[in-house]
C-alpha cells in the first residue's frame, strides 16, 4: 500500500469572495466500481497516528526547562514566601442553609406563528393543499413554526412562489413526502422569492430503495431551490429521498446550506444545474446514490459560478466524490472550490472534464483527505484555466494521485 499525502494536510488555497456567505439527467461521472465496505464509520486518522509515533516523549534524562522563579533575588523569594498568620474565629462557623432547589425551567418553544392545530400532525392523512393555503395567508417577515415532534403527509411538495423573508422553523417535525418521483413531488420546492431560511425538519421521501439511484426517478428533492436568492437550508435531516437532498437550478443565488446530516439520498448530496454563489459546508452525507457533490448544467444557457463547498462529512457514493462534468454543454463555470472535505466512506473519486467543448476556468481542489485505499488516478482534471489541487491526503494501492491533461496555470504539489 502507498500512502500519498499531497502537501500539507490543512493546506487550503484561498477561496473565491462570497456575498454572504425537468427531471434531471445524472451527470457522466467515472465507471469505476467504488470499494465496498459494509457500514458508515469514521476511519482513523491517518495523520494523527502519524504525527503520534513522531512526538518527542519526555525521559528521566530530559532537561526540565528552569522556572522563572528560579533568577529572581533571593530576598524576593523570601518575601514573596513570608505569610502573616491568620488570627482565629472568636466563635464557631454558622452553617449555612441549604438553599431551595429551583425546578429546571421547561425550553420555551420557538417564538413565531404556529401551523394551526387543525393540519393533522400525525401522519395520518396529506395535509400538503392545508400547509401551502396556510403559508400563503402568513405575512413575509414572519416565522412559521411546526408541531415539534408532529408528523406531516405530503402527497405534492410544500411550494413557496415568490416569498420573501419567511422562515419555517421545524422544531424537529417530520414532513413525509409520499406523492412519487417528480420534482412537484419534492418536500420543498422555493420557485423565485428570497430569504426563505428552512431549519431543524426531518425530510423523509417515499423510496422504496434508500440511499439507491434508479434512473428516470429521481426527480423528488428534499429541497428545489429554483431561482431565487438568499434561501438557507440548515440543521436538517433527510433520508430515502429519490433525488437529490438540494438542487440549485433556474439562477438561484447566495444560497446556504449547512450544518445538516443526510443519511441517504438516490441521486446527489448536491446538484447545482444553474446558480452562482452557492455554499455548501459542515453537512454529513452518509449515502449517495450517485455523487456527493455535483456541478452539471444541462444546457450552454445555464452557468454556474462561485461554487464553495468545504467541511463536510461524506460515506458511501455509487458514482464518484466529486464531478463537474456538465461544462460539455459549453456552459460557462468558474470560480469552484472543494475544500476540507472528508471521506470516511470510499475514495475522493473526481472528474472535472469539459469534454473539450467549453473550458472550466479557477477550479480548487484542496486539503480533501480519504483514508479509504484506492488504486490511482482518483482525480482527473482536463481542460481547466487555472487549476490549483494541494493538500490533498489519499491511500492509495498503486498508481498516482491524479492525471491533469489540457489545463492551463497549474499549481499542484503531488
Amino acid at each position: 500500500m502507498i500512502l500519498l499525502s499531497a502537501g500539507l494536510l490543512w493546506g487550503s488555497a484561498a477561496r473565491p469572495p462570497y456575498p454572504f456567505g425537468t427531471t434531471l439527467a445524472p451527470g457522466t461521472g467515472s465507471s469505476q466500481e467504488p470499494e465496498t465496505s459494509p457500514t458508515f464509520a469514521p476511519s482513523p486518522d491517518p495523520i494523527e497516528s502519524a504525527n503520534a509515533a513522531v512526538l518527542p516523549v519526555a525521559t528521566a534524562d530530559t532537561p526540565v526547562p528552569e522556572s522563572p522563579q528560579a533568577t529572581w533575588p533571593a530576598a524576593a523569594v523570601a518575601e514573596a514566601a513570608r505569610v502573616a498568620p491568620r488570627p482565629a474565629p472568636t466563635t464557631p462557623p454558622t452553617a449555612k442553609p441549604e438553599p431551595t432547589p429551583r425546578p429546571t425551567p421547561n425550553p420555551k418553544p420557538p417564538a413565531g406563528t404556529a401551523v394551526p392545530s387543525s393540519i393533522d400532525a400525525t401522519g395520518a392523512r396529506d395535509v400538503s393543499t392545508a400547509l401551502i393555503d396556510f403559508l400563503d395567508g402568513v405575512p413575509s417577515g414572519s416565522t412559521v413554526v411546526f408541531r415539534a415532534g408532529g408528523t406531516y403527509r405530503l402527497d405534492k411538495a410544500i411550494k413557496l412562489a415568490g416569498r420573501r423573508n419567511l422562515t419555517l422553523e421545524g422544531n424537529g417535525a417530520t414532513l413525509r413526502g409520499s406523492g412519487g418521483t417528480t420534482e412537484a413531488s419534492s418536500i420543498f420546492w422555493l420557485v423565485g422569492g428570497s430569504g426563505i431560511t428552512i431549519e431543524d425538519f426531518s425530510l423523509v421521501g417515499d423510496s422504496t430503495s434508500p440511499g439507491v439511484y434508479e434512473g428516470g426517478r429521481e426527480g423528488a428533492m428534499g429541497v428545489l431551490v429554483d431561482g431565487g436568492s438568499g434561501d438557507v437550508i440548515r440543521g436538517c435531516r433527510a433520508q430515502a429521498l429519490w433525488g437529490d437532498f438540494v438542487e440549485v437550478n433556474s439562477g438561484a443565488s447566495g444560497v446556504h446550506i449547512y450544518d445538516n446530516t443526510v443519511v441517504n439520498t438516490g441521486r446527489n448530496g448536491l446538484a447545482v444545474i444553474w446558480g452562482n454563489h452557492v455554499e455548501f459546508d459542515h453537512n454529513t452525507i452518509e449515502r449517495a446514490g450517485y455523487v456527493v457533490f455535483d456541478v452539471e448544467p444541462n444546457t450552454a444557457s445555464e452557468p454556474a459560478s462561485y461554487i464553495d463547498i468545504h467541511d463536510n462529512h461524506t460515506g458511501y457514493w455509487s458514482d464518484a466524490f466529486f464531478t463537474l462534468d456538465g461544462s460539455h454543454t459549453g456552459a460557462a463555470i468558474h470560480d469552484v472550490t472543494v475544500a476540507d472535505n472528508v471521506s470516511t466512506g470510499y475514495s475522493l473519486l473526481t472528474v472535472v472534464d469539459s469534454g473539450g467543448r467549453g473550458r472550466d476556468q479557477r477550479i480548487v481542489f484542496t486539503g480533501n483527505r480519504s483514508s479509504v485505499t484506492a488504486r490511482g488516478p482518483v482525480l482527473t482534471f482536463a481542460h481547466v484555466d487555472g487549476l490549483t489541487v494541494t493538500g490533498n491526503h489519499q491511500s492509495l494501492s498503486g498508481g498516482s494521485l491524479a492525471t491533469i491533461s489540457d489545463c492551463t496555470a497549474v499549481t499542484k504539489d503531488f
